[in-house]
Formats: C-alpha cells, sequence, structure tokens
C-alpha cells in the first residue's frame, strides 16, 4: 500500500479538513515504530511523492486505520477514537503475527538456527 492509497481509503472513512502532509507525517511515525519493533530499516521519507508503506498486503489495513483513529483524534471525536483505535489494536497484532510467521527464521531439526 502506498501512502496515497492509505490517506484516501481513510478520507473515504473520515471525511475532514486536515492536510494530506500531516497525515502523510502519522504514518511516516507508524512506519517507524513498525520497523523499529521489526527490526528493520524504514522505507525512506519520499513525501510529498508517493512511497510504499512498511506493511505490505493482506496487513497493510493497520495504516487505514491508524489514520481513522487520529483523525477521530484531531477533530476531538473519542468516541469514535476508542473504538477505531480497538480496530487499529486489532490490525496490528494480526499484521505482527503475519510478520511473524512470513519472517521466522529456518532452523535445523534439532531446534538451532539453519545456517546457509
Amino acid at each position: 500500500m502506498t501512502a496515497r492509497n492509505a490517506i484516501a481509503e481513510a478520507d473515504k472513512l473520515r471525511p475532514n479538513a486536515i492536510g494530506e502532509e500531516v497525515k502523510a507525517g502519522w504514518l511516516r511515525d507508524l512506519d517507524m515504530e513498525l520497523a523499529e519493533t521489526m527490526q528493520v530499516t524504514p522505507p525512506e521519507d519520499k513525501w510529498p511523492e508517493d512511497q510504499d508503506l512498511l506493511m505490505p498486503e493482506p496487513a497493510a489495513q493497520v495504516y487505514v486505520y491508524w489514520l481513522c483513529a487520529m483523525i477521530d483524534w484531531a477533530q476531538q471525536d473519542m468516541e469514535q477514537y476508542q473504538i477505531d483505535q480497538v480496530m487499529y489494536d486489532s490490525a496490528r497484532a494480526q499484521a505482527a503475527a503475519w510478520w511473524r510467521r512470513t519472517h521466522r527464521p529456518r532452523v535445523n531439526m534439532d531446534g538451532s538456527r539453519w545456517m546457509p
């Protein structure tokens, strides 16, 4: 998913007057946090050019839920923010599980790490 795709999806769900640059900053913050958690290098910040976000499909919905929560927070809709935060937390847990499944280190039959 790209930053512009995530922003467009979130804007459909939560019409708002918040600038794309602010939303791109929120996405960048999330990507930095995810990269640190996953122990990978975060994607280069290319804004305002369109850029790929770190988490690919099927885990990329985490970005849309994050933006929805941040939009509601900025608009002081705390009730909707709390709902969005639960959705984000669930999507993030699913994204983390996907990451662990797809990036699991290879192991030998004895349980030691496989070395090429």
